[in-house]
């Protein structure tokens, strides 16, 4: 099967997630592999590979699956709940990486911000230990 035709069988929410995995799931290999490089820099969140091979080997099951038994209603229930699993998957891609394209943190200004606004301040990321008072 050629590759334009394998796309064009995607439903629309699958391209668009395929769309966006895409340069997502490049951005952390790339910071894995800079970081590793650097030897400055450890992992910002550990598993990121990890999760990516699950995905990934997810992926390849399911198609071999919709190849096997494209009819059955399992397959099928896969199939809808796949496009939102593979947001998350994005939204943890850029996560992890964010730390790699902008260094720049900037939680202690916006733990200021909603301690000002609203008296406290919510835990954000890896410890609430972190954030300046």
């Amino acid at each position: 099967m050629s590759l334009a035709r394998a796309v064009f069988r995607l439903r629309p929410e699958e391209a668009i997630a395929l769309l966006f995995l895409l340069p997502t799931t490049y951005l952390t290999l790339a910071a894995n592999e800079y970081a590793r490089a650097a030897g400055v820099l450890g992992d910002r969140h550990p598993g990121g590979l990890a999760r990516l091979g699950v995905a990934v080997t997810c992926i390849v099951v399911l198609a071999a699956a919709l190849w096997l038994r494209p009819h059955s209603r399992v397959v099928q229930g896969l199939r809808d709940v796949l496009p939102f699993l593979t947001c998350i998957l994005i939204y943890t891609n850029l996560h992890d990486t964010i730390g790699f394209v902008n260094p720049h943190d900037i939680h202690h200004v916006l733990a200021a911000l909603d301690r000002t606004s609203s008296g406290s301040c919510p835990r954000y990321g890896p410890s609430a230990s972190s954030v300046r008072r």
